[in-house]
């Protein structure tokens, strides 16, 4: 088994927290992830929220980035993976800001397979089953936990295109833009506070979002030359 070398602390993994007006979860989900005791830097996106969200994030000793408004999950994910990579974080996580159960070995698993990857300077995106609310909902594919190599970030934050698709797009959008990458799915046992209709409602509409999202993935210019070809083609004659 491939050991991770001991980092500085500028270097270790960075584990983002999206978060929107969770004043009544926030707390909890940064204890389960410190009870752990892993090396990494936990670092708290405040979504533009009204409510104590930053303030208690900040009380708790967390690093706090404020966006001037909500600007939804996507956005904030982007925001702290631009924050990951200017740091030269090891590796890059993302937990749901409602958990109310955090398996150190299951996030110590994740956190080393993308830490390994990024010293091997390979992209990798590594999946978490979540399961959500009593009645234990669960579908990976659209799992906000996820870690990923930092070869995988940097590619990300200087990709030229202008952003991820808005509402539930981000998990679809990532699976998408890592589509060449090394994807593993776990069967780890995190759970979330998401409540059992609700969340079985969310998942749903997620689904039926699908293919709209997808094509609308598809049919973007990936770059600047795509985009110059596009322009060309539309002004040639019929």
């Amino acid at each position: 088994m491939n050991e991770v070398v001991p980092m500085t602390e500028r270097h270790l993994p960075l584990i983002a927290i999206p978060a929107h007006n969770e004043e009544k979860h926030i707390a909890r989900t940064i204890v389960l992830v410190r009870e752990t005791h892993l090396n990494a830097k936990l670092v708290v996106v405040d979504d533009g929220s009204t409510d104590k969200t930053a303030a208690i994030a900040k009380a708790m000793g967390c690093e706090v980035i404020h966006m001037p408004r909500n600007v939804g999950k996507a956005n904030a994910f982007l925001a702290a993976a631009k924050y990951a990579s200017r740091s030269h974080a090891a590796a890059f996580m993302t937990l749901d800001a409602d958990m109310t159960r955090v398996p150190t070995q299951d996030l110590e698993l994740m956190l080393r397979l993308a830490t390994n990857a990024s010293q091997k300077r390979k992209e990798i995106m590594v999946i978490g089953n979540v399961f959500e609310g009593k009645d234990k909902t669960n579908m990976p594919q659209l799992s906000g936990i996820r870690s990923f190599s930092m070869p995988v970030i940097h590619r990300l934050v200087s990709s030229r295109s202008k952003g991820v698709p808005k509402g539930y797009g981000l998990e679809l959008f990532l699976s998408d833009f890592c589509h060449f990458t090394k994807v593993l799915t776990l069967p780890t046992k995190f759970e979330a506070e998401e409540a059992g209709r609700k969340g079985l409602h969310r998942q749903l509409k997620e689904i039926r979002h699908m293919d709209r999202i997808l094509s609308d993935l598809h049919k973007r210019p990936k770059n600047r030359a795509s985009k110059k070809m596009l322009r060309e083609k539309r002004r040639m004659p019929k």
